[in-house]
């Protein structure tokens, strides 16, 4: 946030500032005594701090620091065996795929059969046109 950045440096080269007022997007409002927090500002070594929790007025928290790195770590590894568990699963749907044919086996092989009588009945015809023209030529 480019805003808070501005207002935290005026902050902190102006430490004659005692009251801040905030609105809120919803419309609220609220006054801070920088006295107060003057001492989070400068009575801790914020070097040496590793991570930091804020509970909100409604009770959600707000985390900065170590635990959010791991937990950013844990959500890509999550993301990452999901990934591999999808890929998984387009394999076992590839091999699952099955194609059937719409005539049975049966059928077919009397097909088959029906086939080859026609090429014999086709055979047949060519040599009796074969004898024919032999007959025609001895005469």
């Amino acid at each position: 946030m480019e805003s808070l950045e501005q207002l935290l440096s005026y902050l902190q080269a102006h430490p004659e500032v005692t009251e801040l007022s905030l609105e809120f997007e919803n419309g609220d409002k609220d006054k801070v005594d920088l006295s107060e927090i003057a001492d989070l500002r400068t009575g801790i070594n914020w070097a040496e701090v590793d991570e930091a929790e804020i509970e909100l007025a409604d009770g959600s928290k707000l985390a900065f620091g170590a635990e959010d790195d791991e937990e950013d770590e844990e959500d890509e590894e999550d993301e990452e065996s999901n990934d591999e568990d999808d890929d998984e699963d387009e394999e076992d749907e590839e091999d699952e795929e099955v194609t059937v044919s719409a005539i049975s086996e049966e059928e077919s092989d009397e097909e088959d059969e029906d086939e080859d009588d026609d090429d014999d009945d086709d055979d047949d015809d060519d040599d009796d046109d074969d004898d024919e023209d032999e007959d025609e030529e001895e005469a």
